[in-house]
């Protein structure tokens, strides 16, 4: 029997490290789901208020094993106003039935040594399709609301013709991720009051593909915290996963204040940094949009309020940003390792090593050319001026998300270009810029100061197209002074960069 509340946890991550051994690559990706860390589920039980309530009804919809509906009754079967504690947990993999039942075990004799009656369920079923079905009882939830909600639920894409898909459609939830569909769904079967915390990837605070949700999230709840994590791959270490993560608490129907925002150096719980913001901070109230941003130093708090003043969009600027349209598998036969008479230049992020596109580059194990042929021509850009390539795949770890390089149309005496899919490129109406207005607005793109502010709103590890339109930028004239300064000084350093955005363009 379990005794303390310091072994229920000990005890629930042993069985956690053991059974993730036995989970199968393809069993993993079918379920989408990660199990969550002792460290991690006993933070973020610490994330809910203390409860005046007697009766305490909590829902976990990916239970797992169990760890995180364990570190909440170790934290809640303290608190003295507590008399019944009622736990309702999906979970849909056949595998972890054995140790989710042995979980919620443990837990009501830990609930029972509190003197706490704690009844639990678990559903082995959908809880999309369990969870719509009683959101369309108008009468459950008016009487059954749960008072406390805690969840790490699968992270994977929904496909537009799923019946998943239209499951949420039939309650009027629009998302393209499993998770965001849990999150959606466990609002909705929330009392108001509920308190609701979560580990999710950060996706969902920009994107144009989760704004219904980010609609939906902002109207019916209240954001008290978030918390981000310094390493992408530290949370989850033991399965290698990759996503950028953040805890979120929120309670549904309470008047919005300010927010705290915290953040782990390298899953270090136990340093961990925060402070409060005012919640225009955190969404601005004019962003159509309604980007979330997570400004975690308090410097960059001035670095967004300067940004916010800056002249101009891309639009404004009379530019547009397009990915690069060359998908290399679909256009195989016409790619060639080396330029020739009767080829166009071919560029890859591998050729935007530094300020200015490096090619060809004899050593590569990406093609250096594409063919002239009629059948390629509707993805090519015309050689009549300059452009900006900016790659459009990093890692969180590397120092700089951002990174733009300049094509000078001299590299080669042709009539047109080609630039893969991984690379975005920003021109004007499929056109070259001015010379020194491209020079200018890649050493923008590569400041300090932008990179800043495109963190603080962005949480993939890639450059979206929206992504550039979203943020703002100095005057064309500023940008063009700032690009002669290339001239003399092809190869500036990053704190030249920053001197330079700092005099030119941020007056």
């Amino acid at each position: 029997m379990i005794t303390t509340h310091f072994d229920l946890m000990e005890h629930v991550d042993q069985r956690r490290l053991v059974v993730d051994q036995l989970i199968k690559p393809e069993q993993r990706a079918n379920y989408s789901q990660f199990l969550t860390p002792a460290p991690i589920a006993e933070y973020m039980a610490s994330l809910f208020k203390p409860s005046d309530q007697p009766r305490v009804r909590l829902l976990e919809a990916g239970a797992g094993i169990g760890s995180l509906i364990a570190a909440f009754v170790q934290r809640f079967s303290q608190q003295a106003s507590i008399q019944a504690l009622t736990i309702d947990a999906y979970e849909i993999d056949d595998l972890l039935m054995p140790q989710l039942a042995t979980t919620l075990e443990t837990c009501q004799q830990v609930a029972a040594k509190a003197a706490i009656q704690c009844q639990t369920t678990i559903f082995n079923t959908d809880f999309i399709q369990a969870a719509t079905q009683k959101i369309q009882l108008a009468a459950w939830q008016a009487n059954n609301g749960y008072t406390h909600a805690i969840l790490n639920p699968p992270y994977k894409k929904i496909q537009n013709s799923s019946l998943t898909r239209k499951l949420l459609r039939s309650v009027e939830i629009e998302t393209v991720n499993l998770y965001s569909a849990f999150l959606a769904l466990t609002i909705h079967l929330l009392a108001p009051l509920g308190e609701l915390v979560a580990i999710v990837p950060r996706s969902f605070c920009n994107g144009v593909y989760f704004k219904p949700f980010r609609s939906m999230l902002l109207k019916q709840m209240a954001i008290r915290q978030i918390h981000s994590f310094d390493s992408r791959t530290e949370p989850f270490k033991d399965n290698a996963v990759l996503q950028e993560l953040v805890v979120l608490h929120a309670i549904k129907h309470e008047q919005q204040a300010s927010v705290i925002i915290s953040q782990t150096p390298l899953n270090q719980l136990s340093s961990i940094k925060q402070r409060e913001i005012p919640f225009a901070q955190l969404v601005q109230p004019l962003d159509p949009q309604q980007f979330i941003h997570l400004p975690t130093e308090i410097h960059n708090d001035q670095t967004i309020q300067l940004m916010q003043q800056l002249p101009c969009t891309l639009d404004d600027l009379g530019l547009k940003a397009s990915t690069g349209p060359v998908v290399d598998f679909r256009l195989a036969q016409h790619l060639r390792d080396q330029p020739a008479t009767d080829t166009y230049p071919l560029f890859y992020p591998i050729h935007c090593r530094s300020h200015f596109v490096e090619w060809p580059i004899v050593a590569s194990n990406k093609p250096n050319a594409i063919k002239q042929d009629t059948a390629v021509m509707k993805w090519l850009y015309p050689n009549n001026g300059s452009y900006v390539l900016i790659r459009r795949f990093s890692s969180k770890e590397e120092v700089r998300r951002v990174k733009a390089t300049v094509y000078h149309p001299e590299i080669q005496a042709t009539n047109y270009l080609a630039i893969e899919n991984h690379l975005n490129v920003i021109h004007t109406a499929k056109n070259g810029l001015n010379r020194h207005l491209a020079q200018g607005l890649a050493l923008y793109l590569n400041s300090t100061f932008y990179d800043t502010c495109f963190r603080q709103f962005s949480g993939h590890t890639q450059v979206n197209v929206r992504d550039l339109y979203a943020l703002r930028y100095p005057s064309q004239l500023q940008l063009i002074n700032l690009g002669q300064k290339l001239d003399s000084q092809p190869n500036p350093d990053q704190l030249t960069i920053d001197k330079w955005v700092k005099e030119v363009a941020l007056v």
